[in-house]
């Protein structure tokens, strides 16, 4: 390989997406929808009856409950609504919506509450 020069597209290899974000006007756009809708998905395993989501630099407890201790689950992110999947049956979990003033979401709403 004497005199010739090697181009990888694997390593550094940023493509079009990459260097759009890269762009000034890119990332602002970019970052602006990401924080505005917060949507995503994420998978992870039930400890101790609850599972732990990151959500606008927050951490929340989600309490699922200890008979899915273990059981590995899917996270769907739309806003502050959070749907709970199990990752190998598809059986849906848990619905809520994220009440961003408690750092605890119990499992059970108290009477009386919405």
């Amino acid at each position: 390989m004497s005199g010739r020069s090697v181009v990888s597209l694997g390593v550094g290899f940023n493509g079009p997406a990459g260097r759009w974000a890269g762009h000034r006007s890119g990332s602002q756009t970019l970052g602006r929808v990401a924080a505005a809708t917060h949507q995503g998905w994420s998978l992870t395993r039930v400890n101790n009856g609850k599972i732990t989501l990151r959500h606008a630099g927050t951490l929340y407890s989600i309490g699922i409950g200890r008979g899915w201790t273990g059981q590995p689950v899917t996270l769907l992110v739309n806003g502050l609504h959070i749907t709970v999947i199990h990752a190998h049956t598809g059986e849906l979990m848990r619905q809520l919506t994220l009440d961003p003033t408690r750092r605890r979401q119990p499992q059970n709403a108290k009477q009386g509450e919405p």
